[in-house]
Order: structure tokens, then C-alpha cells, then sequence
């Protein structure tokens, strides 16, 4: 955590001396992930569950690049928790003699660090009362996994309390490549003689693991998530 930290704030001052037009600024949202792949749908077929989402969140900072009117680099560094789980519904057992509802919960922590290319056109070419820049990006994600994933068992049934087991898996793989694509919409406020004084930013992202968490396991993490981001110029 703290390397990436610093490596995030050398690259700002680094840039910052060269005088780039920068937008400087923190980013959160919400998630919503799912695992796929082989592996995951054997899994899920053995237990003869559902492979259902799981709501996360992402908080964070962000530095926008201009390259020119319509190009820029937006790298990031997010705190990220996303995952997925597992659903069975009015399981019979036989013992008890009552219907159940059954669920696994996955949970992954990460700090995040995606490397955004964007490319913005001019609302005002679409929309008449359009101002800010609509966004397109995609771009590498580096994690870095920050603690063993977290697995909830829970245990349901009508007029009984819930049962609830906690417990941990530790990851193969404590670096995973992924990749990110998404759409966006930049509201400037306020522009400069030279430089822009500062965005919000709102924008819709798909994420997808390429490299996986265990060895041997074709599993994959996604998730698709909404965030907002206001940020000042430098």
C-alpha cells in the first residue's frame, strides 16, 4: 500500500514539473462482481447452486493527463472490494425436516491501480445543452491482492435464525493483471486561460481479471461498477 502510494505521488510531482495540464482529484463507487470460467461453472454445478453478484465498493484518487483536446492518461490508485457468490434456494434436509436457503460469499480486497487512455469528444456535438466531454477508455488494472479472500457462509430458513460461518482462503496469487473499458461523462468547472480548473467526473467501467488468483484455475473475477470523481486543476 504505501509503496504504491508514493510511487502515485512521485508521478504527480514528476509531471507537476513540467507544468502538464492536470486534473488532480479522489473517485469513489459501488460494484457490482460475479466470478466466471470453467473452473467456477464446475464448481457451481458440483453444489448445484447459482453464481449470483455481489455488491463492493472502490474509493481512491486519480490524476487526468491532457495530451491534447481530445486525448489524456488517467492513472489511479483505489482501495477496491469486489467479488461474488454462490445461491441455493429451498434445499430439503431431510434430519430437520425443513427448507433451506444457502449462500457463499466471496470477497476480495485490493488496492487497484488502473492506467486509463481516454478519448473525449465535445457534448455539444450531440446534445444541444451539452457542456462537458463525453469519454471513452479502456486501459491495463494492476492488483494487489491486500488480504486472504474472505468467504461467508450463511444459513437461512423461516422461523429459525440465520446461521452464519466466516473463514479465509489465501490466494495463489498476490498480483493480477485485468483490464478495464468503460464510457464517461467530464463536467468542466471551470476553464482557464491555458489550463482547466477542475471536472467532475461520472462514468460507467467494465472490469475483468486476466490472469487469475489460484494456479491451475481458469476462474475470473468481474465486475461492473458506477463512480463519480471531482477533481481540481494543478
Amino acid at each position: 500500500m504505501k509503496k504504491s502510494l508514493f510511487f502515485f505521488i512521485f508521478l504527480l510531482l514528476a509531471i507537476n514539473v513540467f507544468s502538464a495540464d492536470l486534473i488532480f482529484g479522489a473517485i469513489g463507487g459501488v460494484n457490482l462482481g460475479w466470478f466466471s470460467g470453467d473452473d467456477w461453472n464446475d464448481y457451481v454445478d458440483y453444489l448445484g447452486a447459482e453464481s449470483k453478484a455481489k455488491m463492493g465498493y472502490n474509493i481512491g484518487l486519480f490524476l487526468d493527463i491532457l495530451i491534447n483536446n481530445n486525448l489524456s492518461i488517467q492513472p489511479e490508485i483505489l482501495y477496491t472490494s469486489f467479488g461474488g457468490k454462490l445461491a441455493s434456494e429451498d434445499q430439503y434436509l431431510v434430519d430437520y425436516d425443513i427448507y433451506v436457503d444457502e449462500e457463499l460469499i466471496f470477497t476480495v480486497n485490493s488496492i487497484t491501480l488502473p492506467i486509463l487512455v481516454k478519448y473525449k469528444i465535445d457534448a455539444g456535438d450531440y446534445f444541444e445543452a451539452g457542456s462537458g466531454k463525453i469519454a471513452l477508455f479502456a486501459g491495463p488494472v494492476f492488483y494487489l491482492i491486500t488480504k486472504d479472500i474472505n468467504v461467508k457462509y450463511k444459513l437461512s430458513s423461516t422461523g429459525y435464525y440465520p446461521y452464519t460461518e466466516k473463514g479465509n482462503i489465501e490466494a495463489d496469487n498476490k498480483t493480477v493483471l485485468g483490464m478495464t473499458l468503460g464510457i464517461g461523462y467530464n463536467i468542466p468547472l471551470m476553464t482557464g486561460a491555458y489550463k482547466r480548473k477542475g471536472e467532475i467526473i461520472i462514468d460507467l467501467r467494465y472490469y475483468r481479471f486476466l490472469t487469475g488468483l489460484f494456479e491451475d484455475d481458469d476462474q475470473r473475477s468481474n465486475y461492473v461498477g458506477v463512480n463519480i470523481g471531482y477533481g481540481i486543476g494543478l
